[in-house]
């Protein structure tokens, strides 16, 4: 019954870095254009360093803290619920993409991001 090892440690950090940035670059969006597009943005991105950093501290810290024995809430029911919650959390990020890209697609050319036309 041993712990995380330094490796490993390593690599679930490396692996959640996308997932700060994602988020750090949509709250940024966020205080610059507060909208539907941006709040979604942030919870969907939010929800999903939530759930990686879950996923690692479950299934890489307590189970095997357990002996990967006596449950409270059956493997498959975790990982059903897992799931789930990242299925949510990429639908909440996918609207938002579109959402996003939906305004910028109705925005006038003078106003959209680029050089201006002349």
């Amino acid at each position: 019954m041993e712990l995380i090892q330094l490796p490993q440690l390593i690599i679930t950090l490396v692996g959640l870095l996308p997932n700060i940035f994602m988020v750090v670059v949509c709250s940024y969006y966020l205080r610059r254009r507060p909208g539907t597009d941006s709040v979604m943005l942030v919870i969907g991105t939010g929800l999903l360093l939530l759930l990686g950093i879950f996923n690692f501290v479950y299934w890489q810290i307590i189970m095997p803290m357990r002996g990967f024995s006596a449950t409270l809430i059956p493997n498959e029911l975790m990982s059903s619920f897992i799931s789930i919650s990242y299925f949510v959390a990429e639908v909440l990020l996918g609207l938002g993409l579109l959402f996003l890209i939906n305004k910028e697609l109705r925005r006038p050319r003078e106003a959209s991001f680029g050089p201006p036309r002349m």
